[in-house]
């Protein structure tokens, strides 16, 4: 702006202007502060890089060093008890003495179970790296196992258990031979059968009335242990047609069956000759006797009933 036209302005804006002025010349000729590189910077900018560590120094001290020592493996040995087993036969074998075996029977109520071992349980003894029995581990059921540990000259157990899953499953058949065969090739178990038949028994003969054609399906739960069956569980709801009618099942709650309408599947009468459920051995032609050990075909299938169970014999009438 020239001289002359600053000098028409008002003294006030003339002094502003000035002092604008000044500071501007002040800020251009401040020095300008760059920051300092180090002479051996030769790092890009988004580039990762390693930073090396004292690897040594991050340990304990020597004397702590020591202390620390990591847990070996065990070496087991697994027996499953035969006629005449005991846990002392067991130890006696691997070379277990009689004092050890008292101090572990002895050490709380849930060892002293270990003292009579039923035919088929399994028993597995482990070994530390110097051949001294270290731990006992007994399987009770598929998802249940008791532990015993030994500390110094004691033993102390506890019982582990692993979480038990629920699924629900389905099978379904048309019987062209029997009522058994079509079961088995639909997968269900000997039980499962008979509880299928122990359901519709007040309604359905299952000694005469089954036929060619007739049909069923069954809804049931299987339990699981990590993904892996480790049986069958409750029949939750069927169907059963027989001769053209057909019969449904749920299960309440309660564990009793009803049908579709609410009532009741137990009559006052059951149609089969005996409410049986569960089979205690099935039809098999390579079956061992139980007397004579040789073997001799089983050419029918046994129920559980209890005793005294009434047997119903029907009446022909001719």
């Amino acid at each position: 702006m020239p001289v002359k036209h600053i000098a028409a302005l008002p003294r006030f804006h003339q002094i502003l202007i000035m002092a604008i002025s000044a500071l501007v010349v002040l800020l251009i000729l401040l020095p300008t502060k760059t920051p300092a590189q180090h002479p051996d910077a030769k790092f890009e900018v988004g580039k990762l890089y390693p930073v090396p560590l004292d690897t040594v120094a991050l340990l304990p001290p020597e004397n702590e060093q020591r202390n620390v020592s990591a847990y070996a493996p065990l070496e087991w040995q697994k027996f499953k008890v035969q006629a005449g087993d005991s846990l002392a036969g067991i130890f006696d074998r691997v070379g277990i003495s009689p004092t050890t075996l008292y101090r572990l029977i002895n050490s709380d109520t849930e060892t002293k179970s270990l003292a009579s071992l039923k035919i088929g349980d399994e028993i597995h003894l482990g070994f530390d790296e110097n051949g001294l029995f270290t731990q006992l581990v007994q399987p009770k059921n598929a998802n249940e196992k008791l532990i015993v540990t030994r500390i110094g000259d004691e033993f102390f157990s506890k019982t582990e258990s692993k979480q038990v899953d629920t699924q629900v499953n389905f099978a379904s058949a048309t019987i062209t031979s029997s009522f058994w065969n079509a079961g088995v090739n639909a997968g269900l178990n000997a039980n499962q059968i008979m509880e299928l038949a122990g359901i519709f028994g007040w309604d359905i003969d299952f000694a005469l009335d089954i036929r060619q054609g007739d049909k069923f399906a069954v809804l049931f739960e299987e339990r699981l242990v990590e993904g892996e069956m480790i049986g069958r569980g409750d029949i939750l709801a069927a169907t059963f047609t027989n001769q053209g009618e057909t019969f449904t099942a749920i299960r309440s709650e309660s564990g009793k069956y009803y049908d579709e309408k609410g009532r009741a599947m137990r009559k006052a009468f059951l149609r089969s000759p005996v409410n049986f459920r569960y089979v205690s051995s099935n039809f098999n032609p390579r079956r061992l006797h139980p007397v004579t050990g040789a073997v001799k075909a089983h050419r029918g299938t046994d129920y559980v009933a209890p005793v005294g169970t009434p047997i119903w014999q029907p009446v022909m009438a001719w």
